[in-house]
């Protein structure tokens, strides 16, 4: 959720003004390039170490942790093809990338709503927080969307970068589903919250 904050500012830091790069990956190859790394893999450790209520949802922590340390392992193409670097790499990159994003999506759409009790036994909070969850799921997969459609038909859209915060607003929506899953939602909703008290046991 922070990773493309982190960057951009670290970067503003250190190069003494704004720069933003035509996606988060390929900040690899400017100064930023241990703490991206470094934080693929602290993004790895914090979902290898999920527990869920179920296998299912160990696994697919576990799943999402590999891609991204494939992430980090396998580097980007540079935004300046002067680097010279196989190209197995940077689509094993894109694949690794891909499959992260499809886990993030199904951890939020699927496993964040599900409940051992029937829809009409409910808490109300229950149910809004799974409309937040399947709301941050369906513009996790827009922006994805976005990012091929832009790349396929709207080249002239990449002096803006607009993967880059696509990606940005993929992470963003996960970030926001995870802190509603993790934390009291007294906490993060106190209106909602007044409304009744809210069953973590059914969350």
């Amino acid at each position: 959720m922070t990773l493309p904050v982190i960057l951009i500012l670290g970067n503003w830091i250190i190069n003494g003004g704004p720069s933003i790069r035509s996606s988060i990956s390929v900040y690899y190859y400017s100064n930023m390039r241990n703490v991206f790394v470094g934080i693929l893999f602290a993004v790895a450790l914090f979902l290898s170490s999920y527990i869920g209520h179920k296998g299912i949802d160990n696994f697919l922590g576990k799943l999402g942790a590999c891609f991204a340390v494939g992430m980090a392992l396998c580097r980007c193409e540079p935004d300046k093809p002067a680097i010279d670097m196989h190209p197995f790499l940077s689509n094993m990159h894109l694949v690794f990338a891909g499959l992260f994003f499809l886990v993030l999506f199904i951890i939020s759409f699927f496993l964040f709503t599900k409940s051992d009790k029937e829809p009409y036994e409910r808490h109300i909070l229950k149910k809004r927080r799974n409309r937040l969850y399947r709301t941050c799921g369906g513009i996790m997969v827009l922006s994805m969307a976005g990012i091929i459609v832009i790349d396929k038909f709207f080249p002239e859209l990449k002096p803006y970068n607009p993967e880059f915060w696509l990606e940005f607003v993929a992470l963003f929506a996960f970030g926001v589903s995870w802190l509603t899953k993790g934390i009291k939602y007294k906490h993060l909703i106190p209106v909602l919250h007044s409304m009744g008290k809210d069953n973590m046991n059914n969350a």
